[in-house]
């Protein structure tokens, strides 16, 4: 009796394990180097509702999810580096997780998914694949990248590109946006950030008014 009370209450089995991003390939001779890294993340829970077949049409419901991913660092002299952060995701989410995810500046052309019938879905893309040019005293950073206004950890209302959901569970890796940054050194403590992020119309097709 005592177990099927705890089980009515709520069950939440959450397993999370994160592989530290080690670097699985290194290279590095006096004007270049490589580093290339990987991570995985496994996530997996259920939950068993208190009857009231109004609010949940299910008595129960799982998820899970698994997120294998590749980090590439790769710089050529001072003046030039390339970041990429490309991810492969499988996931089985029922409907009634319901995500606030909104991608209005990346394109969908850079990522593929697959979706069964059965919830299951399969999703490659890319988090981060940017050139970045160092021209003193500027910085030119073109392509998809991380734009943070505010802290990496938690949402935030005052970041305007693509922030981490407040139901996001895995944020070490934040989410970057298709954009061209200028950062112009005025100072030794001080600099001006200039920042142009692409929109998108249904996530294909430029759109200059959502820019």
């Amino acid at each position: 009796m005592k177990r099927l009370s705890l089980i009515g209450v709520f069950v939440l089995i959450f397993l999370t394990y994160a592989a530290t991003a080690t670097a699985f390939f290194e290279a590095k001779n006096e004007n270049n180097s490589t580093s290339i890294r990987g991570a995985i993340d496994l996530i997996a829970g259920f939950n068993d509702y208190p009857g009231m077949e109004v609010l949940y049409p299910k008595s129960s419901e799982g998820f899970g999810n698994i997120t294998a991913r590749m980090l590439v660092d790769a710089r050529a002299g001072e003046n030039f580096r390339i970041e990429i952060n490309g991810y492969q995701t499988f996931r089985s989410i029922p409907d009634s997780f319901t995500s606030l995810n909104y991608e209005p500046y990346r394109t969908e052309r850079m990522q593929r998914k697959w979706k069964d019938e059965n919830d299951a879905e399969a999703v490659f893309a890319f988090d981060q694949f940017s050139v970045k040019i160092y021209a003193d005293p500027i910085d030119i950073t073109i392509g998809r990248q991380p734009i943070g206004l505010a802290t990496n950890f938690i949402f935030t209302p005052n970041d305007l590109f693509y922030p981490f959901s407040s139901t996001a569970v895995d944020r070490e890796f934040r989410p970057g946006v298709d954009a061209l940054r200028l950062d112009a050194r005025t100072g030794m403590l001080s600099k001006i950030t200039c920042v142009g992020v692409l929109g998108y119309e249904e996530g294909k097709d430029v759109s200059w008014e959502k820019s």
